[in-house]
């Protein structure tokens, strides 16, 4: 595990902070990365901060963009636990979730550039060249 020191992570936050641009997409404002990851906040979180190298656990849905749900961890009742920076999700969920606040609601739309896998399983519901919208709550920082 790669842990950088906080010198390093408030300027990558700043440079995330200055590359990104706030856009209306639908009347509704979404923040853009350079990269073409989209988001909204939904709710404002104010626990601990999900950093590089932490474990995180997530609650997440994931649909296309018409709408048809692909994955529903509420549904299962099955939260997801990951390392930041250990690539065991998709990109765009690690980027998705780096800097958000333990409570804290988004609404995120990553493109396929960011939703890259090895090998997608048959009955995953989507391609790799899909635009996938999901919507990611933060529950826990350890």
């Amino acid at each position: 595990m790669v842990l950088m020191p906080p010198f390093y992570l408030m300027v990558l936050s700043l440079i995330l902070m200055i590359s990104c641009r706030s856009m209306s997409v639908q009347d509704q404002t979404w923040i853009s990365s350079p990269l073409g990851l989209k988001y909204q906040i939904k709710r404002v979180g104010t626990g601990p901060q999900a950093l590089m190298g932490k474990d995180v656990t997530i609650h997440e849905t994931t649909s296309l963009l018409d709408g048809q749900l692909v994955f529903d961890s509420w549904a299962i009742n099955h939260p997801i636990t990951f390392t930041l920076g250990a690539k065991q999700v998709i990109e765009g969920v690690e980027r998705s979730v780096l800097d958000m606040r333990v409570g804290e609601h988004r609404k995120v739309i990553i493109p396929p550039l960011l939703s890259k896998r090895k090998a997608y399983p048959a009955n995953a519901g989507f391609t790799a060249q899909d635009t996938l919208l999901y919507e990611i709550w933060l529950l826990k920082v350890e």
